[in-house]
């Protein structure tokens, strides 16, 4: 059995940059969604910009964010029952390049990560 580290450096070697970046942010709760950013003084507030219910966190942005829902529903579709597993949308191959059409679909991070697109 491979080791786990051994998998993500083989799943991150076939993304550009910016996808590897942000996909690295995504699994450790360090991307720019408005809780970290609030944890680390960079926004006065931690709630999300798109529904102004609930704080911005990875689970709540990628899974639970009613405002996103349309975009969300073509990422479920698009891949297997268990596609709706935050740990499978962020480290199955397969699943990564739906994620990516989603995560640029939302346009919630295009300032920072402009070109999301692996085509």
């Amino acid at each position: 059995m491979r080791h786990p580290r051994h998998l993500f450096l083989k799943l991150v070697a076939q993304l550009p940059r910016p996808q590897s970046s942000l996909l690295i942010q995504l699994r450790t709760g360090h991307a720019p969604l408005n809780q970290h950013l609030f944890r680390i003084g960079k926004v006065p507030s931690p709630l999300c910009p798109a529904c102004k219910q609930h704080d911005e966190t990875v689970p709540h942005f990628v899974l639970h964010c009613d405002a996103h829902e349309p975009h969300r529903y073509l990422l479920r579709r698009a891949g297997p029952q268990r596609g709706y597993s935050l740990a499978y949308l962020l480290s199955d191959a397969d699943c990564i390049p739906h994620l990516f059409r989603y995560i640029a679909a939302t346009e919630r991070l295009r300032t920072t990560f402009t070109d999301l697109s692996s085509e």
